[in-house]
């Protein structure tokens, strides 16, 4: 129902050719069937701020620096993959020349040019490093020295790896959360002294904490405040991006969770919505580990299923990681090398899990060839993916979507965080015609028997798809437009509240400033920490009106959890949104918990087009207009959604456009009996309106017509005016065509 302030914008515009023959406030549509549905609009380029093309470096790496290696690096050439993270540094260095925490040798001068390596350099949190008692100013002097002076430095510097769940370790004088406290200033020291080094300066990035177990809603939130609260308060300033651990399974203490899904971006929002309000902008974030741990052994020996379980979670994280490329430094799936410090007699000359190589000759690694194990899949799954982003959507959460296009080669990756197998509709406006040699990549991780991976050609682009859980497919394609013909880019504004305690029937409000709305989507990224039997439904309210909380979100339902921590996306009409100042205000009917974050995500059509003109979304974007008739989304034979307009009634959008450009309106549509469908465009600030009408009896039928936009702000109307016929529409395109 259209609210009482909404219907005051709208008759606001005197729509009076509208205005005459139908009133406003009819319920929306019936959505006739729920299906999964991904809409692809590859001439649409799709941007995370400023930023299109997907940047390989930040997410195809191995926990290895040895490309020295022939074997190591054929296999970086060959599968474009990048170089990640080393146990080595400073303090290891320190120790190893002079036997005493916290003395540090004099470093031989070195005047010349330093060359960056792109690699995490890190250290274990061992007594040898850090002790109580240490002068934290020294170690940072230090830290700073041991670098200036040397030839070759790495580019980001994480300086203890997974301290904190080390704090009560045996041999330290100082424990607990005083430890953690001297580990943070520790970080604060290095931080400071290395950017204060001109030599340093501009050429290394330190980061941390290299959280391991980032459970912040544990003890109602003591866990966040004890530790990357309390880290971002006093070292936050001396980083240049915070790190973070990410693992589906046990992670150091807890129940066998996943991460993957709602509660990684709930854990990553945070972080993101507290550095905006401490610092006023979002420090990056680097992932320098994820994955998935299997507890199905007593050990951390490599065999060649429990192995390589890891790998579906390195789909289900990377997916959420792609969709913050503007704010992400570097992310690591755990894959080392070949690990030959774990082949040893005390090992039983076994690989480590984590290995990407394995000996035929373990027990003479002098004497031996190496094999790749079935985790390069996840390698050869994601080969020569590259490219600008373009626009894709999908319905369901739990069906996480990436699209690229590289000149004519087209990208689309799907990947399935259910529980269960899903069926996916595939969408595009064009129906897939200027798509041809389409190749099927599919991984699955099938837990008792390893990875099940294939490559096939099909004949054309599905209509739909079987994805079963622990999936991702792959579609490569070639494309016979490398042209973009529009964009969309996406921003994430932060609100100047969050963690706010949650209590039965009172209003949270969350302001927000700056935003630029336009033609597009908005969305909520609504992040909650509450007992698992709690509502995870609020009343959410959009400047005043209320809005739709969907029952899903990305991955389980964690019942597996004491508290449920995980972001619900709550996706709403853009036009809720007014440029400058905006309020969210959330209500539970039940109390207990917190809202841990609450972001407004917002993606702006460069050119202006009519949204969501397959109807994969309902009615989304769509006003239903009329009260002698109705109008929903049906499915056709062939298995897409159209809309059907019955009786007296229709369709209203309101569209942003360029002035002076002529546009071209396309569709398909089909009608009953002697029915006309009316087209209808209005210069909103004129009235001027140019219609159309269009009849096809029984058939669908693609229509067209051009259009001259003399402003910036167009209603577009599609009706029916006869009682008792129908119409159907689909497909419907509004581009600029000079």
């Amino acid at each position: 129902q259209v609210s009482v302030s909404k219907r005051k914008e709208i008759m606001s515009y005197k729509y009076i050719f509208l205005l005459s023959a139908f009133t406003l406030g009819v319920p929306p549509g019936i959505y006739c069937q729920e299906r999964n549905e991904v809409v692809v609009d590859y001439n649409t380029r799709r941007f995370l701020s400023g930023v299109s093309e997907l940047d390989r470096s930040k997410y195809f790496n191995i926990h290895s620096t040895s490309d020295d290696d022939k074997d190591v690096g054929k296999f970086l050439a060959d599968y474009q993959v990048g170089l990640g993270r080393k146990f080595w540094g400073p303090y290891s260095y320190a120790y190893n020349k002079t036997h005493e925490v916290g003395k540090y040798p004099q470093m031989k001068p070195y005047s010349g040019n330093i060359s960056v390596k792109r690699y995490i350099a890190t250290e274990h949190p061992y007594v040898q490093h850090i002790q109580g008692g240490i002068d934290v100013q020294a170690a940072g002097a230090w830290s700073a020295e041991y670098y200036s002076n040397s030839e070759l430095v790495p580019e980001f510097f994480e300086p203890l790896n997974e301290p904190f769940v080390h704090a009560n370790d045996a041999g330290f004088t100082v424990q607990g959360q005083a430890m953690r406290e001297l580990m943070v200033d520790f970080y604060a020291s290095i931080g400071k002294h290395i950017h204060n080094n001109p030599r340093l300066n501009g050429k290394m990035k330190v980061i941390g904490y290299a959280a391991a177990y980032p459970a912040w809603e544990d003890g109602n939130f003591n866990y966040w405040n004890t530790r990357m609260k309390m880290f971002i308060d006093r070292a936050g300033a001396y980083m240049d991006g915070f790190s973070v651990h990410l693992y589906d399974g046990i992670n150091v203490t807890g129940t066998d969770t996943k991460r993957s899904g709602s509660n990684s971006e709930a854990v990553l929002d945070m972080v993101e919505a507290y550095s905006y309000i401490k610092f006023g902008h979002v420090k990056p974030l680097a992932i320098s580990e994820f994955g998935g741990i299997d507890n199905s052994k007593p050990d951390d020996s490599y065999d060649d299923i429990s192995s390589v379980r890891s790998v579906s979670s390195f789909n289900h994280f990377l997916f959420n990681l792609m969709e913050r490329q503007d704010y992400l430094f570097i992310s690591i799936p755990f894959v080392s090398d070949k690990a030959e410090w774990h082949i040893t007699a005390a090992n039983n000359y076994t690989s480590y899990s984590a290995a990407l190589f394995i000996p035929d000759n373990p027990q003479n690694l002098k004497n031996t060839t190496w094999r790749l194990n079935d985790k390069k899949y996840f390698f050869e799954l994601w080969k020569n993916v590259k490219g600008e982003r373009v626009d894709i959507t999908s319905s369901n959460p739990d069906i996480q979507v990436q699209a690229f296009k590289d000149g004519g080669r087209l990208y689309i990756a799907l990947d399935n965080l259910d529980d269960n197998p899903q069926t996916v509709y595939l969408n595009n406006k064009n129906s897939w015609k200027d798509v041809s040699n389409v190749t099927k990549r599919s991984l699955y991780v099938n837990y008792n028997a390893g990875i099940e991976y294939t490559e096939q050609n099909v004949p054309s682009m599905p209509e739909s798809i079987s994805i079963v859980p622990n999936q991702t497919i792959v579609l490569v394609a070639d494309v016979s437009s490398s042209a973009f013909t529009n964009s969309i880019i996406r921003n994430k504004y932060y609100s100047s509240e969050y963690l706010k305690p949650i209590s039965a029937g009172s209003s949270l409000s969350f302001p927000f400033t700056g935003i630029e709305s336009g033609s597009g989507r908005a969305s909520l990224r609504m992040s909650i920490g509450r007992p698992v039997s709690a509502s995870k439904k609020p009343v959410v309210k959009i400047n005043g009106t209320a809005v739709s909380v969907p029952d899903n979100w990305k991955g389980y339902g964690q019942s597996n959890r004491n508290i449920f921590f995980g972001m619900i996306e709550v996706p709403f009409d853009i036009l809720l949104l007014k440029n400058g100042d905006n309020n969210v205000d959330i209500t539970f009917s039940d109390g207990g918990g917190h809202v841990s974050s609450m972001i407004l995500q917002v993606e702006k059509y460069t050119v202006s087009t009519l949204q969501n003109g397959t109807f994969s979304e309902g009615l989304s974007a769509w006003q239903p207009l009329g009260n002698y008739g109705t109008v929903c989304v049906q499915t056709d034979n062939a298995g897409n959604n159209v809309a059907c307009i019955s009786g007296h009634a229709g369709l209203m959008q309101r569209v942003d456009m360029e002035s002076g450009r002529t546009y071209r309106f396309s569709a398909d549509v089909k009608t009953e009996g002697a029915c006309k469908l009316k087209v209808m465009l209005q210069d909103m600030s004129t009235g001027t309106v140019y219609t159309e009408e269009f009849s096809s009896p029984g058939n669908y039928k693609a229509v067209s017509f051009d259009f001259n936009s003399t402003v910036k702000k167009v209603v577009c109307a599609i009706v029916c005016e006869r009682q008792n016929d129908a119409a159907w529409i689909d497909n419907i395109v509004l581009l600029p065509q000079n």
